[in-house]
């Protein structure tokens, strides 16, 4: 055993719970070495120490505090949807507010939406056809691009004659 690792095992062997075979090595380590049987003098001098003093009391009310914090931390993990849906069926007038105004937005936005896309699906045509013209040259060779296949024949045919 070296000192790394019986200083990670200092606890264990204070409270009794190495497996025999550990506790034996651990034992003949701390014969060979001073500065780990100087450690572990010092850790158990410190756990006598501590555990001379009392206990604490708690306060009063302290296990109904914890009882209450128990059973909220064993209580589902609630997204902030769910934490925001309580509170409206807890006032059902807020519930009745949201809905109305959810329906006023949805409302609104198909207004908006019959009466200004229209003029702008006439832009995007108008946007559209200027780009046919830009790409006019291309419709010129649109013969020449239709026949590629006999174009690369003729010249799958020049090669193997060369």
């Amino acid at each position: 055993m070296d000192c790394k690792l019986c200083r990670e095992n200092i606890y264990r062997y204070l409270r009794g719970q190495l497996s025999r075979s550990v506790h034996d090595v651990f034992e003949m380590h701390l014969a060979k070495c001073p500065d780990c049987n100087r450690e572990v003098a010092q850790e158990k001098r410190l756990s006598e120490f501590l555990n001379e003093w009392p206990a604490p009391e708690p306060s009063l009310g302290f296990e109904t505090r914890l009882a209450q914090r128990l059973q909220e931390a064993r209580q589902p993990e609630t997204g902030w949807w769910q934490r925001l849906g309580r509170g409206f069926m807890a006032r059902p007038v807020w519930a009745g507010a949201a809905a109305v105004l959810m329906v006023g937005a949805l409302a609104a936005v198909w207004v908006y939406n019959s009466q200004v896309l229209p003029g702008k699906q006439a832009d995007m045509m108008v946007a559209q056809d200027m780009e046919l013209f830009q790409d006019m040259e291309v419709i010129e060779y649109l013969d020449l691009l239709e026949n590629w296949d006999e174009i690369n024949a003729l010249e799958n045919d020049s090669e193997e004659q060369s």
